[in-house]
């Protein structure tokens, strides 16, 4: 399913720590196989990438100001990808995407674990293209942000922030 743009190679590579509170946020078993997975995305206006995961409903948004993506992408990871991001190898080191494949490794840049199978993915230039959740769209810009409540939140979303 991946493409490339005129022989451009994709290059994905985020801080380890961004995977696990992310992916609580993706959705399991959705018709909508997109939101199944985490979106990474190249910052369009600074440095790093921007890695995301979306139910729908619930929202998480981590900048990895040293990251990099050359193209929007949507990465299917498994449990035990995430879960392997959480033990001590993993805590400096990196989620990277290569030769098909995604992986960790760790401060040393060593892999620490490969995912199993091909990494199913889906590349775009643009957000909403891969019908993905166009987050700019819903996500604020800084200078609108007003401090206090913003109206009223489900529950069960501020118990899912609390598991993080």
């Amino acid at each position: 399913m991946e493409s490339t743009t005129a022989g451009e190679a994709l290059v994905i590579q985020f801080d380890a720590k961004a995977l696990a509170p992310v992916a609580l946020f993706k959705a399991e078993a959705d018709i909508r196989y997109y939101l199944n997975g985490i979106c990474v995305m190249p910052n369009k206006n600074g440095a790093g990438c921007f890695v995301v995961g979306c139910d729908g409903h619930r929202l998480a948004v981590w900048h990895d100001p040293d990251g990099v993506c050359t193209r929007m992408t949507v990465l299917k990871v498994s449990k035990e990808l995430i879960s392997a991001s959480r033990k001590k190898a993993a805590k400096d080191g990196k989620v990277c995407f290569e030769d098909g494949r995604i992986l960790l490794s760790d401060r040393n840049e060593q892999e620490t674990f490969i995912q199993a199978g091909e990494a199913q993915i889906e590349v775009s230039e643009t957000p909403g293209r891969l019908g993905y959740p166009d987050i700019w769209r819903v996500v604020p810009k800084a200078s609108d942000l007003q401090p206090g409540g913003q109206g009223t939140i489900n529950g069960r979303y501020i118990e899912a922030i609390g598991k993080r």
